[in-house]
């Protein structure tokens, strides 16, 4: 058993005809993660496939050891998976934090606002 709370293997996806993801690997545990990059270095592309938002060709997405690759967005959503894009609040007058809190009070997920400040 992992005690990674995601983990992607062997990703490939894409945007529209570019093939943005090209074997991406990690995993990551309860600890803050920051994903940064340029304009155009698949970053958006990855949170979406993660998501189910876009469909990706081949690899593995696991949440707690579940598989949830090719899954629709409210299954990934229902497995504890959160994302709140940049720039596109759902409500204009919350916070990401807010909107966060917001989703932790919803459901049973292990985020909570004392862990994105270790």
């Amino acid at each position: 058993m992992t005690d990674a709370l995601l983990e992607v293997e062997g990703l490939n996806g894409y945007y529209g005809s570019a093939h943005v993801l090209q074997d991406v690997a990690f995993s990551m545990g309860a600890e803050p993660v920051a994903l940064i990059g340029r304009n155009g270095m698949g970053k958006s592309t990855l949170c979406n496939t993660v998501m189910g938002l876009c469909r990706e060709t081949q690899g593995s997405i696991k949440v707690l050891g579940k598989e949830v690759r090719g899954r629709l967005p409210y299954v990934v959503a229902a497995e504890g998976v959160g994302y709140v894009p940049q720039g596109r609040r759902l409500f204009q007058s919350l916070s990401v934090d807010e909107h966060l809190r917001m989703i932790r009070a919803t459901r049973k997920g292990r985020w909570t606002p004392s862990a994105r400040s270790r």
